[in-house]
């Protein structure tokens, strides 16, 4: 296994760029996206239905994803990245979140890719060549990240994948007790209410956890990552109590996450700016290429 080296943050342009409109994929008529495919970046938020407590809804990931994803294509296209965003994918692979009451409208993970690679074959046919994936929610992490790996063994894009919640500096502070970025606890919940707060029950909100902590919330031993039959509804399907949570605190850690996405679509931006071409094959010892 090979690990990789994060990339410095781009720096502000030092000359000035040329804001594009962001385009959005459902709004476009078909000249429209014949003109802007070949030179945007397409970007599809991806999140999931699945059970977030008593007190957020059921599309917690898909709103959360969504609001990034738009907010980090606007930003980046007013320094001139050329941005397609896509509806977001409402559902993702949440079969840890199946048990009786969750209300969890799960795709496995093989269905999950067979749609991811569907969306990127049809949209590539289209005229894109540049895919970013902004994944809101972690049971889609794996399965997009494969994705993209296999994606471009196949077809001539270049396909990328960023999960909001790891994009971007994090300088708010976490009260005691709280997950970072957990799963319906304070910093989920104070996400929601700086986007959507009419989606907050606070009055349900659990002041303290329903269960014993999850043990796939925390790591034993440093890079142990450990599963267990059951767990997530022995836990309570929380990782920390939302007490404390906070809208004003919501809105900077959404802030820090929205620049975070936007530097890692301008890096992608600039990494694959140039266009990819179809494989050639390899000569054989007369010269010629092999059939």
């Amino acid at each position: 296994m090979t690990g990789q080296t994060p990339l410095t943050p781009l720096a502000p342009p030092t000359t000035p760029t040329t804001p594009t409109p962001l385009h959005r994929l459902d709004e476009m008529t078909r000249e429209e996206l014949a003109a802007e495919a070949p030179g945007s970046v397409l970007v599809l938020p991806i999140g999931a239905v699945e059970q977030h407590g008593p007190h957020l809804a059921l599309g917690t990931d898909t709103l959360l994803a969504r609001t990034v994803a738009e907010r980090a294509a606007e930003r980046a296209g007013a320094d001139g990245v050329p941005v397609v965003l896509a509806p977001a994918l409402p559902y993702g692979h949440s079969e840890h979140h199946v048990f009786p009451g969750a209300g969890a409208a799960s795709l496995s993970a093989d269905t999950l890719a067979a749609v991811l690679r569907d969306l990127l074959s049809a949209l590539h046919r289209s005229g894109f060549r540049r895919f970013l994936l902004v994944n809101g929610h972690g049971g889609n992490d794996e399965t997009a990240r494969m994705v993209s790996k296999t994606a471009v063994l196949g077809l001539p894009v270049a396909v990328g994948t960023v999960n909001y919640w790891q994009a971007g500096p994090a300088t708010e502070p976490a009260p005691e007790g709280a997950d970072v970025p957990g799963h319906a606890g304070w910093w989920e919940t104070s996400l929601v209410l700086a986007v959507r707060p009419e989606l907050v029950r606070p009055d349900r909100a659990a002041t303290e956890l329903p269960g014993p902590r999850g043990l796939f919330s925390y790591e034993a031993v440093p890079g142990l990552n450990l599963q267990r039959h059951g767990e997530w509804q022995r836990s309570g399907g929380t990782t920390d109590p939302a007490a404390g949570a906070d809208a004003a605190a919501g809105a900077r850690i959404l802030g820090e996450r929205v620049a975070g996405v936007a530097d890692a679509l301008r890096r992608f931006h600039e990494l694959t700016a140039e266009p990819t071409t179809e494989p050639t094959a390899a000569p054989t010892e007369e010269g010629t290429p092999a059939r």
